[in-house]
């Protein structure tokens, strides 16, 4: 069970460093934008993986921390 807690938290920190690099990217894709809608699009995206990375990394320290 222990192994498996530990597998699961690894994942987790890869899914958020994953989910930061989403959003540099997309900030980087955000000084390339054109129109108005595509700065809108890539700001809503930017979140939801800076989002998605505070959360992961916050379920993964949570785990280390308890098992």
């Amino acid at each position: 069970m222990e192994k498996l807690l530990h597998v699961v938290m690894i994942l987790g920190f890869v899914y958020a460093a994953w989910s930061a690099f989403g959003w540099i990217m997309g900030c980087w894709r955000y000084t390339k934008a054109t129109t108005c809608a595509e700065q809108l699009m890539l700001t809503n995206h930017g979140v939801i993986c800076l989002r998605r990375a505070v959360l992961s990394l916050i379920i993964s320290l949570t785990i280390y921390f308890v098992s």
